[in-house]
């Protein structure tokens, strides 16, 4: 087999490259070290630490491009214009940037959505996340965001960024998708990690999930702190560098935002607050009960409803993408 004959680094690029080639999305070679898969690593059920047996080794820039250059992919990989695809699959470079051009009036619907909802009190960080996160979305693709509230007001904060977002008439549900925003993860600042709700032994997805969050409102560095809490996605991504946004994509606190939020705060953070809270949580949980046919209530991580955390993937694909990626693989390396 010729997966064999390769060195853990030969491998460990096809495999990224195979990885993005599920979603059409050829890579540039800083991509290709950046975003390099680290395939050795399985998450165990309570091990999370960096764990230097499994790294890559060699696997510097300058590593990346000897391999490329060398020839030794030649029949997997091909290049052009400046992108490395799988062998045969040239015309996802036109897709690309064709993504990247319906990206940018959607990144304009996530602006416009952020800057009314950095007003909110207890907002901490919202980021744009998913396919949105790394300029790849479909032409009729949604805008996902990504909120993280104080802790001890999640259901307040959520009920009111769910107000907020359909009073500008963009929120999606039902048949409205495209160019709609999707409310579909809440988490609160004491419940930072993430490790729990991983897919076990592997999960590249969410893994690639974490890397291309797009921290667009980021009020006290919560964006640096989640990072450095969900640390053990280093060990499949070991060039991971965080994401640093150019102003023009990004909503930063004025003295009008610190002002109404720090009011609001002080006003809600006894026991008004707290009353509010439990109000919001009775008033949502008592809607989500009567979907009968939410998967809520199964024993997996698609849908996680708690204090702490509030994800709604009800059509988690993760699983599923990663089939995909292991059938690519499977093909090259055979």
């Amino acid at each position: 087999m010729l997966e064999s004959s390769l060195s853990r680094l030969e491998r460990a690029i096809v495999e990224t490259v195979a990885y993005f080639d599920v979603f059409d999305y050829p890579l540039t070679l800083i991509e290709v070290w950046k975003w390099l898969y680290n395939n050795n690593f399985e998450f165990q059920n309570s091990n999370f630490e960096i764990n230097s047996k499994f790294k890559i080794q060699n696997s510097k820039l300058s590593d990346i491009i000897n391999v490329l250059d060398n020839g030794s992919l030649n029949n997997i990989i091909e290049t052009k214009n400046g992108f490395y695809f799988l062998t045969g699959r040239q015309e996802i470079i036109r897709t690309r940037l064709e993504r990247y051009r319906f990206a940018e009036p959607k990144y304009k619907i996530a602006l416009q959505a952020i800057r009314c909802l950095c007003y909110l009190a207890f907002v901490e960080m919202i980021a744009v996340c998913n396919n949105l996160g790394y300029n790849n979305t479909p032409l009729k693709g949604d805008v996902d965001i990504f909120v993280v509230t104080k802790k001890g007001r999640l259901w307040w904060t959520r009920l009111l960024v769910t107000l907020v977002v359909s009073l500008l008439g963009i929120r999606r549900h039902g048949q409205k998708i495209t160019n709609r925003v999707c409310l579909s993860f809440y988490l609160a600042d004491n419940y930072l990690d993430l490790s729990e709700i991983i897919l076990k032994p592997q999960d590249p997805y969410f893994v690639y999930w974490l890397a291309t969050l797009a921290p667009v409102y980021d009020r006290r560095g919560i964006y640096q702190k989640f990072l450095e809490t969900n640390e053990w996605f280093r060990n499949s991504l070991p060039n991971f560098h965080s994401v640093h946004l150019i102003k023009r994509r990004k909503v930063d606190d004025n003295r009008l935002v610190k002002f109404s939020k720090n009011f609001d705060e002080k006003l809600l953070s006894g026991n008004i607050g707290d009353f509010l809270e439990k109000l919001a949580r009775f008033v949502q949980l008592k809607k989500m009960k009567r979907n009968t046919t939410s998967v809520a209530n199964q024993p997996d991580t698609r849908v996680v409803v708690n204090d702490s955390i509030l994800k709604f993937h009800e059509t988690d694909q993760r699983q599923h993408y990663q089939k995909l990626w292991q059938a690519r693989c499977a093909k090259v390396l055979s």
